[in-house]
């Protein structure tokens, strides 16, 4: 796909979806809780985890997790089949960390989690990520959303390189792209009341339906529908 600035000609690149093996659920006999890490490397400040690390949750409890020194060396963070609601828990991941809602996990992030989502997210089919706050889920800073499951919030956002791949569903209020090279790839469904893109791209596959207005608003945009897009108004 190219887009015509004058007699510029960009082109927009859009993401692939992950390998299919980070949905699968590990053996937890190699990998320890995260209370059980902590307790077995003393070293460590005793309510945090710093560098590599893979572990996993299976109770609402605070969290703190640095990640490792670079994109190589990610830290893992897996969160067992059950109900977990964070609002009000402190709960942070840093850039170098993957978060994975293994199937059966039903997550809920209020605004302060969500946010500012620095760290990568893998959804897997059957589970469910909810982030209600005011400003619902902001993938920030090159996170990558990788949702093989459901998404229900009240705002969807990437900026800053981050990218949403969507194979599940995503229900959300305005869905935004807004940086340059933010995207959103949709293989499946999306349903929102909005679609701003101020900059940044987002391809649709599957469905796409948009209640009022997709808008897209610069010279720096794109848009880019293989399937079905219905909308109130298009701008």
């Amino acid at each position: 796909y190219a887009q015509y600035r004058g007699n510029i000609r960009p082109t927009i690149s859009f993401p692939t979806d992950c390998d299919a093996s980070k949905f699968n659920t590990p053996d937890f006999t190699e990998i320890p809780s995260y209370q059980g890490y902590l307790t077995a490397n003393p070293n460590w400040i005793k309510t945090e985890i710093s560098g590599y690390a893979e572990v996993y949750i299976d109770q609402v409890q605070a969290i703190k997790i640095n990640g490792g020194p670079s994109d190589q060396q990610r830290a893992k963070l897996y969160i067992k089949e059950g109900t977990y609601d964070f609002t009000g828990v402190s709960f942070y991941l840093g850039k170098y960390v993957d978060l994975y809602l293994l199937e059966g996990a039903t997550v809920t992030f209020d605004n302060t989690i969500a946010a500012n989502a620095l760290f990568d997210i893998y959804i897997a089919p059957g589970a469910k990520l909810i982030a209600n706050g005011e400003n619902g889920l902001i993938a920030n800073s090159g996170a990558r959303v990788y949702n093989h499951g459901t998404i229900t919030c009240s705002k969807f956002e990437v900026n800053s390189s981050s990218f949403l791949y969507n194979v599940g569903t995503l229900t959300a209020g305005s869905v935004n792209a807004e940086s340059n090279d933010s995207g959103i790839v949709n293989d499946n469904t999306i349903n929102s009341t909005a679609v701003v893109v101020n900059a940044g791209a987002v391809q649709n596959n599957d469905m796409w339906t948009v209640s009022g207005t997709t808008h897209i608003n610069s010279n720096n945009s794109g848009w880019v529908n293989n399937g079905h897009w219905t909308t109130g108004n298009y701008a």
